[in-house]
């Protein structure tokens, strides 16, 4: 008797104390941020109350990712949201990323256009580009001197490049300067996502595989090819 009772105290201690370090789920989750504006490669931390028992993650890691701890690191340039989940309940915090470069011109991609057309409407969004020699014929390039990033001047050239029948194929943007030759692959890396090396030129390629971008640095200059990418 004095056995079964022994054995059965034993078990109760052992099914009470199961129960004593099971954590049930919060009633709400309260984050330490709602929403957060950020630029390529900032970190912060995000913290939430109740924290135990809580994961992060983020709704697109390729404009923000989040660690297990709720360390935030901004990607490309977009929005997103970091999601904090207990159980069935869920707490959100909106993450806009901006650039840090913006005063670089955008690229006009319009591949399979016919180059005069691009040509219109290039200098029509940019009238403050100066003429500047091509390579190729039917091309057309224009130079962008003094672009202020920061403390410092950029001197940007950039080329539209057509095929045989008249159509844009390739834009290519060319800077100059070892003081300034971090400021062309950085552009590119806050709006492109890393693929890896071909030959002697980093590759990136669009979240959506229809612009692939190859960035070369030699001494001196840097180069940044913007083409059609793998997707029609």
């Amino acid at each position: 008797m004095n056995k079964c009772l022994l054995t059965l105290s034993l078990i109760l201690c052992v099914v009470l104390s199961s129960c004593k370090s099971k954590v049930d789920p919060p009633f709400s989750i309260t984050l330490n941020e709602e929403g957060r504006i950020m630029e390529h490669g900032d970190e912060f931390q995000l913290t939430a109350t109740p924290s135990r028992g809580v994961t992060f993650s983020s709704e697109d890691k390729n404009v923000a990712s989040v660690s297990s701890s709720g360390l935030v690191t901004a990607g490309l340039i977009g929005k997103t949201r970091i999601v904090a989940t207990a159980g069935s309940v869920q707490a959100f915090c909106n993450i806009e990323v901006h650039p840090k470069i913006r005063t670089f011109p955008e690229p006009l991609l319009l591949f399979g256009e016919g180059i005069e057309r691009v040509k219109e409407r290039f200098d029509t969004k940019y009238p403050e580009a100066e003429y500047a020699e091509a390579e190729g014929q039917d091309s057309f390039a224009r130079f962008f001197p003094n672009i202020r990033v920061g403390n410092e001047l950029v001197n940007l050239t950039v080329q539209y490049r057509s095929s045989d029948e008249g159509k844009l194929v390739a834009v290519e943007y060319m800077t100059q300067g070892i003081h300034t030759m971090r400021y062309l692959p950085s552009y590119v890396n806050e709006r492109y996502l890393e693929m890896g090396r071909e030959t002697y030129s980093q590759v990136y390629l669009s979240v959506d595989k229809r612009v692939k971008v190859s960035v070369s640095i030699s001494t001196g200059r840097q180069t940044a090819t913007f083409t059609h990418g793998p997707r029609p």
